[in-house]
């Protein structure tokens, strides 16, 4: 069975679900790092997955954090990618302010410093043309057990990266310029698959020097190679799709003995 957007959340979900609720119940106030899973439709289990490190975490790194995450989509050619996040939710009676107003006003709190605020899930699919926030909210029993609550599900589509229905949040946009090339069609290497495979590898090595935990299934080797092989790319490309494929797996650049 192939796999479509929905059930590529649906994957994540459960997953994010099953981590959440072991580790927290073992750890007091145990938060996932976000995890950025990539798919293709041609397959029925995920190809490739980065979780962030905690320093991502913080306000200001994110979004660059993201963006590096991310990029691995267009370099590969994804169809989907979820983002699973570990968030507080917060509700605000806006009075007829707009967002920008109620995060600027004075007695704006942070959802994490709210006592009111809800923890949750959240889960966020896209498409190049569709996306699914999915928001998971859980609590906690009389002894700190944590237990699974209501569940939201927003859906939309849209057509551009200038589309309004991203307006969502930064996470989305990310998610559609990385799944829809707008980096590389910037770059002029859209068509270029020796340069998608050195980027690839590039993106991979980088991340892991600044502690993102990078790691890819056993379907990426044969769906990399399906992909991208062709007799026109250079020896360096091909031994990479090798690699990729061997039951040793990619180990990145040998060291000089």
């Amino acid at each position: 069975m192939k796999l479509t957007l929905e059930s590529a959340v649906d994957l994540s979900k459960a997953n994010a679900m099953s981590m959440k609720h072991h580790f927290d119940n073992e750890h007091d106030d145990f938060d996932l790092n976000p995890i950025i899973t990539f798919y293709s439709k041609e397959t029925d289990a995920p190809l490739f997955q980065v979780i962030l490190p905690s320093d991502a975490m913080h306000e200001d790194n994110k979004r660059i954090a993201y963006m590096m995450a991310t990029s691995v989509a267009g370099f590969i050619d994804a169809d989907y990618l979820t983002m699973v996040n570990d968030v507080y939710m917060s509700k605000k009676d806006a009075n007829g302010k707009s967002k920008e107003d109620l995060l600027n006003s004075e007695d704006y709190v942070r959802p994490s410093e709210d006592i009111n605020s809800t923890e949750a899930l959240m889960i966020i699919g896209m498409s190049k043309d569709r996306g699914l926030v999915v928001t998971q909210s859980y609590g906690r029993d009389d002894i700190g057990k944590m237990y699974y609550k209501d569940c939201i599900t927003d859906e939309f589509n849209y057509t551009s990266v200038n589309d309004e229905e991203l307006d969502r949040g930064w996470m989305t946009k990310i998610g559609a310029n990385s799944l829809t090339g707008m980096g590389m069609d910037t770059l002029g290497i859209t068509n270029d698959s020796n340069a998608r495979i050195g980027l690839l590898v590039e993106a991979m090595q980088q991340m892991d020097n600044l502690d993102f935990m990078v790691a890819y299934t056993n379907h990426f080797g044969d769906y990399l190679y399906d992909k991208f092989y062709s007799d026109e790319l250079d020896d360096k490309a091909k031994e990479i799709l090798d690699m990729f494929k061997s039951e040793q797996g990619f180990y990145g650049e040998k060291e000089n003995e």
